[in-house]
């Protein structure tokens, strides 16, 4: 055996080596989502499956347990090693396709959800939901587009179980457009935290919970979905696509939490007697820091409106 040809069998053997790795890492990725469904389940049949169907409802549904068995579906390319299930070219571009899809519409559904949040927590205000559905447009329109020109141009290895080894400069572009729009909501996120401290709101209020989950669920989201770009963008390897399976089962494990908190304030709410104030008793502070029993039921259709709100509308 020449120098050249050890070198190549070594360089074969890291790449299997990394290929398995990265096949395992999506595994504990879908062991985290099952986990995360089992321990709350209890709370998701009283707070979800028993209350009438509004859209937070089929969200839930999406975000939650079609992603888990999309995620769980994915781990047939875990036994794919050395390609033993005989996958053609056009077979795994499929399977990339079908991860494409999942990714897309996971990331615009959260999306989505937190943005009808900012939009409950300015007020309901029509100015700001037409400025972020525009933005939100664009972001689609950008991620969509970047990831039909990454699975025409991205490099594949058959020969080590239809494993994604490298992506063109697109695939940054449909990543960055979410993490720039997750952004722009944090930021108004946070504005109206510093808003809240200022009016002294309690720790129990519904402007509190909404501000809270958003900050916490935009840190873990920014931070998986980064990395996966970085892995993707800095190592052509089969180690690039490491992190994938995991910003799929976080951003799944961010949206459905978001939604649940919701059910369970609404829950509390209806818990409290009529007319009762959560926390704030002043009338002119934001919609979501009182409620009457029943008027709150998880969705922002059911936030009262006021003359702070017509003002900001």
């Amino acid at each position: 055996m020449t120098i050249t040809e050890g070198a190549s069998d070594a360089g074969k053997i890291t790449s299997a080596r990394d290929a398995q790795v990265s096949r395992w890492v999506g595994v504990s990725a879908v062991t985290f989502l099952v986990y995360d469904v089992l321990i709350n389940i209890s709370d998701e049949v009283e707070y979800v499956w028993r209350v009438p169907r509004t859209w937070a409802y089929w969200a839930y549904l999406y975000v939650r347990h079609f992603a888990m068995i999309a995620l769980a579906s994915l781990l047939i390319l875990a036994t794919n090693e050395h390609n033993r299930l005989g996958f053609s070219s056009g077979t795994c571009r499929g399977w990339i396709i079908y991860e494409s899809f999942l990714s897309i519409s996971l990331v615009l559904l959260v999306e989505a959800i937190l943005m009808i949040r900012i939009y409950a927590i300015f007020a309901r205000s029509k100015r700001l939901l037409q400025i972020l559905s525009l933005l939100f447009i664009a972001e689609c329109v950008v991620s969509v587009t970047g990831q039909a020109f990454s699975i025409i141009n991205l490099s594949f290895s058959l020969e080590l179980g239809c494993v994604v080894t490298s992506t063109p400069p697109a695939y940054m572009a449909s990543w960055i457009a979410p993490l720039t729009f997750q952004t722009i909501l944090f930021v108004l996120t946070i504005f109206k935290c510093f808003v809240t401290m200022t009016k002294k709101t309690g720790s129990d209020s519904v402007l509190f919970i909404f501000v809270r989950d958003g900050i916490w669920a935009y840190a873990l989201m920014f931070a998986v979905m980064l990395l996966n770009l970085l892995m993707f963008q800095l190592k052509a390897s089969p180690l690039a696509p490491l992190c994938f399976k995991w910003a799929l089962s976080i951003i799944s494990f961010c949206g459905s939490h978001v939604l649940l908190n919701m059910r369970r304030l609404h829950a509390r709410i209806n818990a409290i007697p009529p007319s009762s104030p959560m926390i704030s008793t002043q009338p002119d502070e934001f919609t979501l820091t009182t409620y009457t029993a029943g008027q709150f039921n998880g969705s922002t259709d059911s936030v009262p409106r006021t003359r702070l709100d017509r003002s900001n509308s």
